[in-house]
């Protein structure tokens, strides 16, 4: 049991190590693309 997990481990993915970091580097990108759009105004 992971006391430490709180209720947070809920809403975890479940993927294989591989597309957890291409689905991270996806969302890093985005956000960064967001942030640049945003700081350019």
């Amino acid at each position: 049991m992971a006391l430490w997990a709180g209720q947070g481990h809920r809403m975890a993915r479940e993927l294989p190590a591989g597309r957890l970091v291409e689905v991270l580097v996806a969302e890093l990108t985005s956000a960064r693309a967001a942030l640049s759009a945003g700081g350019a105004r």
